[in-house]
């Protein structure tokens, strides 16, 4: 597996919780900060990085130096035409939709989550019409799906609290019409809810680990949806999709410690991490079933992982800097032991 890089970008961040930047549930595009009130999106054509649509955010919207002020997440539809963006805006949490023709609408997420409820992350569905939005409260935890148009409730589903701090991110399904919500809860484990749309109403799937499991981040799902992979410090977990039964675990490399993060990059499963004997950043290979798997012997890409674009690229950004630097890696398949 090789990596060679093709573009970078500066990405601003502030006081911006993890992730930077957001991609499409498609993953077509990608979009990230310009400014504390400017974010724009960007595709690659094979060749080069394209760049989108550019949304001006509302300025009790713009990323804040203070944690609990201003831009708290924001997500991409399919097509980079359409932003969505949540956070504190002076008085209350809001959910707001911004067009890259600069129209925008917003509503307080007391609106259609009661009172007391803090937004912590946003996606759009795959189709780009339905926004999903994580709530969270000293009581419930709240998944809310709304019109991406109106910001008209569609559903509002509750769930029991996850320990706090927590943070959330909402991984759109390549398939089904529903979200996996992991809740990374530092010492407390990994928490999840998996939500699903049936055409006229939202429900909760009952999971293995909606009390909480082994602290783990999300690599991706399997080529086919049917699996979920999550890294652990030092084994890839393989659960089921959705019910999220542990299908297998693998223990990385003796030499390998992971970041908790990867990627799946077409059939094959990636882990970024770090060589314990270089200290130097390296990433475990694991095949499609997610069982066999090798440290790859160069370097691996420099930086956090973000995510994938499109079928062959990872975004990696570097974990300082204001801004700082991302990286878009073209990642290409070789013959190895593990692939033959």
């Amino acid at each position: 597996m090789r990596f060679h890089e093709v573009f970078t970008f500066d990405v601003v961040h502030e006081s911006l919780p993890w992730p930077w930047i957001a991609f499409a549930a498609d993953r077509s595009c990608l979009a990230y900060a310009l400014s504390p009130t400017t974010i724009t999106s960007m595709s690659f054509d094979g060749e080069k990085a394209v760049n989108g649509g550019t949304f001006e955010l509302p300025k009790d919207l713009a990323i804040s130096a203070k944690a609990t002020e201003g831009l708290r997440a924001f997500a991409i539809a399919k097509g980079g035409a359409l932003l969505a963006a949540i956070g504190n805006a002076g008085d209350t949490d809001v959910v707001t939709v911004v067009h890259a023709s600069g129209e925008q609408k917003r509503v307080p997420v007391h609106a259609f989550a009661g009172e007391g409820h803090t937004a912590c992350a946003v996606g759009f569905d795959r189709s780009g019409a339905r926004l999903w939005v994580a709530l969270e409260s000293a009581t419930e935890t709240v998944i809310a799906l709304l019109d991406a148009t109106s910001l008209e409730k569609v559903d509002v589903l509750r769930s029991p609290a996850v320990p706090r701090p927590a943070l959330y991110e909402i991984h759109v399904h390549p398939h089904d019409d529903a979200i996996l919500l992991l809740a990374v809860c530092g010492e407390s484990g990994t928490f999840a809810r998996v939500a699903g749309f049936a055409g006229d109403e939202a429900s909760l799937i009952p999971t293995d680990i909606d009390e909480g499991g082994i602290a783990a981040g999300f690599v991706g799902f399997s080529w086919d949806g049917a699996r979920v992979h999550l890294a652990e410090a030092d084994e890839l977990r393989t659960k089921s999709w959705p019910a999220l039964h542990e299908l297998s675990t693998v223990p990385f490399d003796d030499n390998f410690v992971s970041s908790f993060s990867g990627a799946v990059v077409g059939t094959h499963i990636l882990v970024d991490g770090e060589d314990v004997e270089s200290d130097q950043d390296a990433v475990m290979l694991f095949d499609q079933t997610g069982i066999r798997g090798i440290l790859l012997p160069d370097r691996g890409p420099i930086g956090m992982w973000a995510g994938a674009l499109q079928s062959d690229i990872v975004i990696t950004i570097d974990a300082k800097g204001e801004p700082s630097t991302a990286r878009a890696w073209q990642v290409t398949p070789t013959r190895s032991a593990l692939l033959n």
